[in-house]
């Protein structure tokens, strides 16, 4: 018997849009909605600085740099912008976070991220965001020790403050940092 893996029976269960499906649109419509841009940083999205800093240490061939940089100047550094103007453009937040250590020798860092060697000292290149979707004026900035954002944060709780009950969540790393952080969200009862 074989098992046909291209026909997922909940595959339209999966889909739900604001679009579609008119109590999510309330969620949009209320201007309880925010935008979290993850990890935008010198510290994993820049070519020479922090773990792509030595080529031959980075653990990423040479093929993989080349694809992930290619994409992110092509694909996600302007889908990251074209968001944060439309959020700014309806007066909707935008929230940027960040891995960033509280402490110069990274002590408070999450195991993991020891055991991987990110670091990113306040003040330090590493810890600064990209310039093309840097925040601006008084856009909230949450640092960050672990790759959910809240796990090791007040992420939940200034979202409280702010009303917020939807989110839309973009950046790098998706398989880690920007997944971990929508399914978290998911879990807490957002809107993702």
């Amino acid at each position: 018997m074989s098992l046909n893996v291209s026909r997922d029976p909940l595959r339209e269960n999966y889909r739900e849009a604001f679009v579609t499906n008119p109590a999510r649109a309330e969620y949009l419509a209320d201007g309880k909605v925010a935008l979290l841009c993850i990890d935008m940083q010198y510290l994993d999205a820049a070519e020479g600085w922090g773990l792509f800093a030595d080529p031959d240490t980075s653990g990423v061939p040479e093929e993989g740099r080349k694809y992930y940089f290619d994409r992110l100047r092509s694909v996600v550094l302007p889908g990251v912008r074209r968001l944060q103007d439309a959020f700014r453009g309806n007066d909707l937040e935008v929230i940027h976070c960040r891995i960033c250590a509280l402490t110069q020798d990274g002590r408070d860092r999450s195991a993991g991220h020891r055991r991987l060697h990110l670091l990113a000292a306040k003040g330090s290149k590493e810890a600064e965001f990209l310039e093309e979707v840097a925040p601006i004026g008084d856009e909230i900035i949450i640092d960050k020790t672990a790759s959910g954002v809240f796990s090791s944060t007040n992420l939940h709780y200034v979202l409280g403050n702010l009303g917020i009950r939807s989110l839309y969540i973009c950046g790098v790393y998706t398989n880690e940092c920007v997944e971990t952080t929508a399914r978290d969200a998911c879990d807490l009862g957002y809107f993702v």
